[in-house]
């Protein structure tokens, strides 16, 4: 009997180990490469960017099949060829923006600053053109027109940003990403106003943004300090009046 209870116990084991095994070979790898990123991340905002690059390249080497950790590890070279305008590490920033893309196609901040790296080593038409041909073949798409907006944005060319966030809205009404660009532009262009109710409308979309609720309430902070209080909803619109079809008309006027 004793013999045969370790003999039950050796099995038991074997098989515990092996289960644990399996889970480390089918769903830790995802989790791990989850978690590199998320550290990286959090080395890049310190400006740590040797460490951000080496857990984005271990993501990479983790989940090869995932387009995020190439789009990290080439937005922190970026980041260090703006700083430095160093060539080398925007050469390195666009190869891993290359990778990152033929992953995801459609992965849409990595075609934004892969757009951005064009524009600030001179290369506008390339950049314009690299986006037209992602909205050509996504005509369907907000994402497209956003990062066209963001990129005329970029260019000072505020009209034409505006033309392509009305398209976005009229392809993805709720989508919160573009109200965030109109809230962008419309404060770059000192109207808070409208950034405001931008900002609100991102932010009934998809409460999970703190870097938006920080903008509302900065802003609404800065109207309380200059409105009279009786005058302060002129300034506070109450979010349930901001529909999409009333700030799309209001972000349609002329400048």
């Amino acid at each position: 009997m004793i013999s045969r209870f370790k003999s039950y116990r050796k099995t038991a084991v074997l098989c515990l180990s092996f289960f644990i095994l399996s889970m480390i070979g089918t769903g830790c790898t995802n989790m791990t490469a989850d978690g590199r990123n998320r550290q990286g991340i959090k080395y890049y905002r310190q400006m740590r960017y040797d460490q951000a690059i080496s857990e984005f390249q271990n993501a990479v080497s983790q989940s090869p099949g995932s387009p995020d950790g190439y789009y990290y590890v080439g937005m922190t070279y970026h980041a260090l060829g703006s700083n430095s305008r160093d060539a080398a590490y925007y050469g390195q920033a666009e190869q891993y923006y290359k990778l990152c893309l033929t992953k995801n196609p459609n992965y849409a901040p990595c075609r934004e600053k892969y757009a951005e790296l064009m524009l600030e080593t001179g290369r506008t038409a390339e950049a314009f053109a690299f986006l037209r041909d992602w909205e050509i073949h996504s005509k369907d798409l907000a994402a497209p027109k956003i990062a066209m907006a963001k990129l005329y944005q970029q260019a000072g060319r505020s009209h034409d940003a505006l033309v392509y966030l009305n398209a976005a809205v009229q392809k993805e009404p709720q989508n919160f990403a573009v109200y965030n660009a109109l809230g962008n532009l419309r404060e770059s262009l000192g109207e808070s106003t409208q950034a405001l109710e931008n900002y609100q409308l991102s932010y009934q979309f998809n409460p999970q943004q703190p870097e938006i609720a920080e903008k509302i309430a900065r802003l609404t902070s800065s109207f309380s300090a200059t409105t009279p209080a009786n005058h302060a909803q002129t300034f506070r619109p109450a979010p349930q009046y901001n529909t999409p079809t009333r700030i799309a008309a209001r972000n349609r006027l002329d400048f």
